[in-house]
């Protein structure tokens, strides 16, 4: 009888959690990055960060297959430049990163 006592407490800890966090991520406050066995590009993602002052930065983003250059600043998001990832040079992609020609993504 012990024994069934714990397994229900310890199942009725284990559903609070999981409804917390359930309720958490349904709000947006937390977001869970499960990798699963495949390990499939990101479609965004930063490739350089460039501070100018304590508020002011500009971002080199990578987005699919294109390149943007932004600036960040209190009174939004200005976009600088963009180019396709075909354009950028072999130095470029070795810089950040970012795969070869004919490589498989």
């Amino acid at each position: 009888m012990e024994l069934l006592e714990q397994i229900l407490i310890v199942s009725a800890v284990l559903a609070v959690f999981g409804g917390g966090l359930w309720l958490l991520r349904k709000r947006g406050l937390v977001r869970l990055n499960i990798v699963s066995g495949s390990s499939k590009r990101r479609n965004i993602e930063v490739l350089d960060r460039l501070p100018l002052t304590a508020n002011h930065s500009i971002h080199v983003v990578r987005l699919a297959d294109r390149v943007l250059v932004v600036a960040v600043s209190p009174a939004g998001c200005n976009l600088l430049d963009q180019t396709d990832m075909a354009t950028l040079g072999r130095s470029a992609n070795l810089r950040f990163g970012l795969p070869k020609e004919g490589d498989p993504q």
